[in-house]
């Protein structure tokens, strides 16, 4: 009985590890002071209803490091008038730029970009991974979806639960 119970506790505290966050979980979860939208048009057809929003999902670092560091989006909700599954939702993301992060002001696309961060976390021994480009673009689309369901919850409809994300090289 009491080998039972040892090894009970042994595979809780085992399990039990393997649960906290991660760098990304932290950081994606960290509240911003600048997260918000505002609807900046609506257009009603016959079939659905669309409305265009402005969404500022966070501050990545300061003007040091980003030409861009505040990162805003321009969201576009498609409401259908019969809507089949409202529960869930389809997230597209594409074209996903302000301006170039870089302050040396080179010319530089996602790929780039992408790659240009992971050098500086290498030199920096991987003290900071929040400098990885794929933090901030995982925290706006994370931001998205809390604004598409804030978003639908004012305009009295059931707000969706799941997401399905598509795009470009994601």
């Amino acid at each position: 009985m009491h080998i039972v119970n040892i090894i009970f506790i042994g595979i809780f505290t085992v399990a039990s590890n393997y649960c906290l966050g991660t760098p990304l979980d932290d950081y994606v979860n960290t509240p911003d002071p600048v997260f918000s939208w505002t609807r900046l048009h609506t257009n009603s057809l016959s079939t659905h209803t669309f409305y265009i929003l402005n969404m500022t999902s966070q501050r990545w670092f300061d003007d040091s490091f980003s030409s861009q560091a505040i990162w805003w989006h321009y969201l576009t909700i498609t409401v259908p008038k019969a809507i089949r599954r409202p529960k869930t939702a389809f997230l597209l993301i594409a074209h996903g730029e302000n301006t170039n992060p870089d302050p040396l002001k080179k010319s530089r696309r996602e790929d780039d970009l992408i790659a240009w961060t992971w050098k500086k976390f290498l030199e920096t021994n991987g003290s900071d991974p929040t400098v990885l480009l794929r933090f901030p673009m995982t925290k706006a689309v994370v931001r998205a979806m809390d604004t598409v369901q804030q978003f639908i919850q004012q305009q009295n409809l059931v707000a969706p639960e799941e997401f399905v994300i598509g795009g470009f090289s994601k």
